[in-house]
């Protein structure tokens, strides 16, 4: 399996996680069989349905997970935060999301309790919310992506370097 495959599996679940969402599991697993996974468990994740009840849905990702030797049941709802504040912060780039919007899904999803590396999010919500002036929110952008620059790959298998 390729390292970005890996990495797809580790947002997926940090999507899965903290959204609920199911679509990026069923993309992970379709990028691991056209890496060459040849493992019905990976297939049934690959081919189910986004609709199909949660419990088939978590038991259909840990098969499929245990199949590819990814280990993410560890993965704390904070670092799965991380990870999907990240892919958002890096959309905004892409001019793809506002900053405001983030800011405010961060401060919905965690508020200031244990934020962690998001932490400046929270801030910056604090400052849109109050209309304070905040200096420059480019710069909370780079510092969380800064933050958070290895908590994918963290929870990469270790036979992918």
């Amino acid at each position: 399996m390729h390292p970005a495959t890996a990495d797809a599996c580790t947002r997926a679940h940090a999507h899965r996680l903290v959204l609920g969402a199911v679509q990026p599991a069923i993309d992970a697993a379709t990028m691991a069989l056209l890496d060459g996974v040849d493992d019905e468990r990976v297939t049934a994740l690959a081919a189910m349905h986004p609709d199909e009840t949660p419990s088939v849905v978590d038991a259909t990702i840990a098969s499929a997970h245990e199949a590819l030797g990814i280990e993410l049941a560890a993965m704390t709802f904070q670092e799965a935060v991380a990870i999907v504040a990240r892919e958002l912060l890096l959309e905004h780039l892409a001019n793809d999301r506002s900053l405001r919007d983030i800011a405010a899904w961060a401060h919905d999803v965690v508020g200031h309790h244990d934020a962690g590396p998001i932490e400046p999010l929270l801030s910056l919500d604090d400052a849109f919310n109050t209309s304070a002036l905040f200096p420059h929110p480019s710069s909370t952008v780079v510092e969380v992506i800064a933050a958070t620059a290895d908590v994918v790959t963290r929870w990469r298998p270790a036979s992918l370097g």
